[in-house]
């Protein structure tokens, strides 16, 4: 061999040591020869999801190839991010599907529920709600604490106090229905939680345009006592009204006692994107490995011979 020859090995040798340093130094040591396993070497749980297209007004078909795609992104983001998944494996099927893929998570029911919750946070005006001021056909009857643990408002009419109005009966849907929307979905930039005394609450930022519909609205009703509702899933998270000589812009936070958890995977979904129209869950699967660990181990010792042959 020749010392050119050698000159040239040595420098090979160089750059390979230095690029494993730094990838040993950028990683956890435990994660740098642990391999990522795919949904047939570990399991997992498999779903597939339907748009549901027709429960939108005036929606334009010619739009549901793009639609698909950002459904494709948000979704991967949701698996990423709330879930925690490692791999997640999201692809578009025919036109109006997309089949989600997550390697070594089993629980279904959390999954789904993750993946599927439309995350649309809603902020309304609540002009038929009564306030310091004004008397209006509802008014607040404190907070409930649903079946998940997360406290939400109850209200009732003003002719009617003793009767409570919660979410799932028809009286407090049409109640929010007749709210008029200042900002949805794509208006809230951001989310994260924060630490208000011992209670964790969730902050929302708002995109530019968000801002702006903020801004104009608090401007037109300014020291008037109105009230802003916070609604997610049809259930008022949170209603108050704007305090004095105040105008809201660019951030808010939803006034309320969620647990922990909670607020995380809704500050989460919210950062990966709000659906941009429904599911409709076609398929649940729970996948059992198929290749094993048995064999896995057998592929990569296979590998690291041929490594070693091609080296030599």
């Amino acid at each position: 061999m020749s010392h050119r020859s050698l000159i040239f090995l040595a420098v090979v040798a160089l750059v390979s040591a230095l690029s494993g340093y730094v990838v040993w130094s950028s990683q956890k040591p435990e994660s740098v020869f642990k391999p990522m396993y795919g949904l047939d070497v570990q399991g997992g749980s498999r779903f597939i999801f339907r748009l549901k297209t027709e429960d939108l007004k005036e929606f334009d078909k010619s739009t549901l190839p793009r639609v698909q795609a950002d459904m494709v992104k948000i979704l991967g983001g949701r698996a990423a991010g709330a879930l925690g998944v490692s791999e997640p494996v999201v692809t578009a099927k025919g036109t109006d599907q997309v089949v989600v893929e997550l390697p070594g998570f089993t629980n279904v029911e959390e999954a789904r529920s993750v993946i599927s919750n439309t995350a649309k946070i809603i902020c309304y005006w609540a002009d038929n709600v009564s306030t310091a001021s004004r008397q209006r056909r509802f008014i607040q009857a404190g907070e409930e604490e649903g079946e998940d643990g997360v406290s939400y408002v109850a209200f009732a009419k003003s002719a009617a106090p003793e009767t409570k109005l919660v979410p799932g009966t028809p009286g407090y849907l049409e109640m929010i229905q007749d709210w008029e929307v200042i900002l949805e979905g794509s208006d809230v930039r951001d989310a994260k939680p924060i630490v208000q005394g011992n209670r964790t609450q969730p902050e929302f930022t708002f995109s530019d345009e968000g801002s702006r519909k903020m801004e104009a609205w608090s401007r037109r009703h300014i020291n008037k006592g109105e009230q802003i509702a916070f609604v997610l899933d049809n259930r008022v998270l949170s209603i108050a009204p704007v305090k004095e000589n105040t105008i809201l812009k660019d951030s808010a936070f939803i006034d309320g006692d969620f647990p922990p958890k909670y607020v995380k995977t809704l500050t989460q979904l919210i950062k990966a994107g709000s659906l941009p129209v429904p599911l409709e869950e076609l398929s649940r699967q729970t996948v059992d490995p198929t290749i094993g660990k048995h064999a896995m181990d057998q592929m990569l010792v296979a590998g690291a011979i041929c490594l070693g042959i091609i080296c030599l």
